[in-house]
């Protein structure tokens, strides 16, 4: 009774094993589809990298009827022919290889095979032929073995189907060829499992599945070392390799056992790892059990610049810096770049069902972080990118955009790539500088620094000199700090702009040098409209909303950052004419005189040819003040000789708004004489400009 209960769980459990898959045709029965435990070849043409290519050594097809393929992960391989796997695979790869061509061939046909397994003298695998009976199979085996007598009078057996269904048959009948037993013939995929007493199954993937005699005491470990030990990677292997973690042991009584196993044979004297523990991770078998060890479905590949790209397999609760480590543990120093690296910073994890998780593995304290350092999960690639220090520069430089330096530059390497900042060079200018004292870098972990960067220009010397660059030798300092990958440097506009608006050329924005005044902000602006513009008053409207008026001749303030200044209409003028070096309107300001009138207009004017061909300039010691005075126009002849000879102020009148002056040649007394004389001069002509 022990002995059939166990035969139906050995059943039952190979069945599993297989019924997943649907069988292979035929010999004979058209295309070839493939089935699990076929080994394949696939040749990919035009692959740019060994990683997009399998294993020299094929493919296997596993129990569930699926191939982990490099930079695809899971594919369902069987039940297809080779051509139908081959475009499976091309429209696989067409996401990263341009018009990939497949091609796959069948090294190893072995799913057209059964198995003989248990109390026989050789079990195993042997190819199937059309028509090979229980016996034949037997016979193929070598015989039964049994712990009896030697006979197999009561001896039983059972059939296992590749599509999960089984039939105990008598070993007698079978030997003897009697009834329905003795012409029952094989099917492709079935395995004879022979009992025997004192026996248990192992099954799955070890590296000689089949029926073992144990001693009293055997362990789970005991029994699987009789197998082989379980399928491993060897060299350059991708294959599917037994896991030992999720061990299965079906007891006769029904009772299912499911223990990892890998605890207690790599750690068995792990500090804190109680004996009963390891004793439940390692059991002891009881005669019938049946073993099964599935597949490692847990495995990832990882590309890039790693040592030793490929697929790998890995333990529950691995992380992508375990992975990393099986790959190699350092990455690349040289790439396709001279200087090049991978760059722990920018690992990208892509999951098998699309997710994609950006990581950054260059701090050893985050390892033990399931944010950056991530487990493992069946079917994950991992790419590690080539190290590129590349960096952004924005604001007021020559040249902004985004720049591949060389690990180790540092800010003014920066700088130097994006043309240095801007700093105007003539004035007046529409344009401002770089303010290099409110710099800010940007780290790509969301860092925010402030930096002063005037250490790296030399300001101009008191000639007026332009800044120059420092060396490399004078910058090498701390406040030049090494840049890291995607750094992002801000350098702002400088405020040291000021607006001037009103009567005069060019009005506009200009920015201003440190210590310049409010006339050096009207030369900028190309000066006072002449005649029409106050040359001394301006209204200063300072940032903080404050308004006032500034009388030049007086005072000339210092500029600030966004203070506007307006040059107001003339509205007081007085008027100068006759021979003077510039006739014209001159903006009269309180306590003027008849000479600083003169003044204004540059002085008594030289000898000049009239059009009565006579030389003829001004004269030095006269000059005639018209002035409306009550509504009644009043002249002053002026003496002004004993004003120049004595300083007496007596002719020197003082001069209010509207009034007119005017300086006759020299020998013309005559008022009307004079005017006459005014207005042949040429210079009169600047009245109507």
């Amino acid at each position: 009774m022990r002995s059939t209960i166990l035969t139906g769980l050995l059943a039952l459990a190979t069945a599993a094993a297989v019924a997943q898959a649907p069988p292979a045709a035929a010999p004979g029965d058209g295309p070839y589809r493939l089935a699990p435990g076929d080994v394949i070849d696939v040749v990919v043409a035009g692959a740019p990298d060994p990683a997009y290519s399998p294993p020299a050594d094929g493919i296997i097809i596993g129990p569930d009827g699926t191939i982990m393929y490099p930079t695809i992960g899971l594919v369902a391989a069987a039940g297809k022919t080779c051509e139908e796997l081959a475009s499976a695979l091309a429209l696989g790869l067409a996401a990263r290889i341009r018009n990939p061509q497949v091609v796959i061939r069948v090294r190893e046909y072995n799913s057209l095979r059964f198995s003989v397994i248990g109390a026989v003298k050789r079990p195993g695998q042997f190819t199937f032929r059309q028509g090979i009976t229980l016996r034949e199979a037997l016979a193929l085996a070598e015989g039964v073995v049994l712990a009896g007598p030697g006979k197999a009078s009561g001896a039983r057996a059972r059939l296992v189907h590749q599509n999960g269904t089984s039939r105990s048959v008598s070993l007698e009948n079978a030997l003897r060829g009697l009834g329905d037993e003795g012409t029952l013939e094989i099917q492709v995929g079935d395995t004879l499992v022979v009992e025997q007493e004192s026996s248990v199954s192992v099954l799955g993937y070890v590296r000689a599945p089949g029926y073992y005699q144990i001693p009293d005491g055997a362990t789970l470990s005991e029994a699987i070392a009789m197998a082989g030990g379980v399928l491993e990677e060897s060299g350059d292997q991708r294959r599917l390799i037994g896991d030992l973690a999720q061990v299965t042991v079906n007891r006769a009584s029904g009772e299912v056992l499911t223990v990892d196993l890998l605890q207690a044979v790599q750690a068995p004297s792990e500090a804190g790892a109680a004996p009963a523990d390891r004793a439940a991770n390692n059991p002891v078998l009881e005669s019938g059990d049946l073993v099964y060890v599935p597949p490692a479905k847990r495995e990832a590949s990882i590309l890039g610049y790693v040592r030793t790209p490929g697929m790998y397999s890995f333990r529950p609760g691995d992380r992508v810096s375990d992975l990393l480590a099986r790959a190699g543990g350092e990455v690349l120093q040289v790439g396709s770049t001279e200087g090049s690296r991978g760059d722990l910073t920018r690992i990208v994890l892509s999951r098998r069902d699309g997710r994609t998780l950006n990581l950054d593995l260059s701090r050893t304290a985050d390892v033990q972080s399931e944010l950056r350092n991530p487990q493992l999960e069946p079917g994950d690639t991992v790419f590690v990118p080539e190290e590129r220090l590349e960096v952004s520069v924005v604001g007021h430089v020559t040249r902004q955009g985004r720049y591949r330096l060389r690990p180790g530059d540092r800010i003014s390497d920066a700088l130097a790539a994006a043309g240095g900042p801007l700093r105007p060079t003539t004035v007046p200018t529409q344009t401002t500088g770089a303010d290099l004292e409110h710099c800010w870098l940007y780290r790509a972990t969301g860092e925010k620094l402030p930096m002063d960067l005037r250490f790296l220009v030399e300001p101009g010397g008191t000639n007026g000199a332009e800044a120059r660059d420092r060396t490399r030798a004078e910058i090498d300092a701390p406040a030049n700090l090494p840049l890291e990958p995607n750094d992002t440097i801000v350098v702002p506009e400088a405020d040291r702009r000021v607006k001037v608006a009103g009567y005069v050329k060019d009005p506009g924005y200009f920015e201003y040098r440190p210590g310049e005044t409010v006339s050096a902000a009207l030369a900028m602006a190309g000066g006072v409209l002449t005649n029409i513009g106050s040359d001394s008053r301006v209204q200063l409207r300072w940032p903080s909303g404050a308004e006032e008026e500034v009388d030049l001749r007086q005072s000339d303030p210092p500029l600030t950052p966004g203070v506007e200044i307006r040059v107001p209409f003339a509205r007081n003028r007085v008027v100068v004419l006759g021979y003077v070096e510039k006739a014209g309107f001159y903006e009269w300001h309180e306590g003027d005189t008849v000479i600083d009138a003169i003044a204004l207009a540059g002085g008594i004017k030289g000898p000049t040819t009239n059009v009565g061909m006579r030389l003829v300039k001004g004269e030095y010691y006269r000059a005639l003040l018209i002035r409306r005075e009550n509504g009644v126009e009043k002249r002053y002849d002026l003496d002004l000789k004993s004003y120049y000879e004595r300083g007496d102020q007596t002719h020197n009148l003082r001069v209010y708004p509207d009034d007119v002056i005017m300086v006759p040649g020299k020998g013309k007394f005559n008022p009307q004489a004079l005017l006459q004389d005014v207005l042949l001069i040429p210079d009169f002509l600047n009245l109507f400009r």
